[in-house]
């Protein structure tokens, strides 16, 4: 094979890994880049905190749950076809009876297909707003930054704020540049703020940030349920100390069908014929030398959803 053959070859290859990202329903394009480019690990983080008043005990939680980049365009499907829709968000499904189920359902979607333990870093005890609560998410980012750093894991994606609090995603970058800096981190480190309109990927770390939350804090009959799927793969750290611990969630009995064995309907998608072409294409990539490269389709493509922005914010 000659130098540009292998040169189009690899262009060809970087291609369709661009395409299976944006038929799974990825909108930010750095993000297409990153994950065609890269092929490695990607950590999702996403906040959660309680609202204090005086006498209550304060939580903030930060959430990071990794997967392999290849490995995202079938679990954003999967995501997509419990949620019923292209637009979730764990707060809100717990406020309806009719989709409170899909909690434990995106939990147990995250505990088959994620690569490491999922990790929650968090601080307790004390009141946390306001400027308190900047000076807590900075403690929590950097411990999450060092542990995601000594796994070998550089590539982080984060929630991203809405407009009017920009400055918050500086202050995020501030720590990552600061790290690199004096050597606490791989000089390779790289975060990107994305929506969750525009990364499906990123309600993973949502549902797992505030089931940990409600789990602690709510009621714990109901609120639990929805943990039960990752018993025995959360692990819960002090930002401060660095003490770890597994989250201790005891057995219940299941409240909602295993994943994977209920009725596949949702509109978005004709999941099963989707993933068998996205698990063909990924054959495809690695056989040699590769076949012409299939034209995009153009039949049944989604126009880009409205970017609501904005973290977490659990109560």
């Amino acid at each position: 094979m000659s130098d540009v053959e292998g040169e189009l070859n690899k262009q060809v290859r970087l291609d369709q890994l661009r395409d299976r990202h944006r038929d799974s329903g990825l909108w930010d394009e750095t993000l297409v880049e990153r994950y065609a480019t890269r092929q490695d690990l990607v950590a999702f983080m996403d906040e959660t905190h309680r609202v204090t008043s005086a006498g209550d005990q304060g939580y903030y939680g930060m959430s990071a749950v990794v997967f392999h980049a290849d490995d995202l365009p079938e679990l954003r499907r999967e995501m997509e076809e419990i949620a019923g829709s292209t637009r979730w968000h764990a707060k809100e499904a717990a406020r309806r009876p009719d989709k409170a189920p899909t909690i434990a359902r995106m939990n147990e979607c995250i505990a088959d297909k994620s690569a490491f333990p999922v990790i929650v870093f968090e601080v307790r005890g004390h009141e946390i707003e306001g400027v308190e609560e900047r000076a807590v998410r900075d403690i929590c980012l950097e411990r999450a930054l060092k542990r995601l750093d000594s796994e070998g894991i550089t590539d982080v994606v984060m929630d991203a704020f809405p407009a009017q609090f920009a400055q918050q995603m500086t202050q995020d970058q501030a720590v990552v540049e600061r790290l690199r800096g004096t050597g606490g981190v791989d000089d390779g480190m790289w975060m990107h703020h994305a929506s969750m309109a525009k990364e499906h990927a990123l309600w993973s770390a949502d549902s797992v940030a505030w089931s940990v939350q409600r789990h602690h804090f709510g009621e714990r009959g109901r609120d639990s349920a929805h943990i039960e799927p990752l018993r025995g793969k959360v692990r819960e750290i002090h930002a401060y100390t660095g003490a770890e611990q597994l989250i201790p969630i005891p057995s219940r009995m299941r409240v909602v069908p295993p994943f994977g064995n209920e009725t596949r309907n949702a509109p978005i998608y004709d999941l099963n014929a989707r993933v068998q072409a996205s698990r063909q294409a990924a054959r495809s990539l690695r056989a040699a030398p590769l076949e012409q490269r299939p034209a995009h389709p153009a039949a049944g493509q989604q126009l880009p959803p409205q970017d609501r922005g904005g973290p977490s914010r659990s109560l």
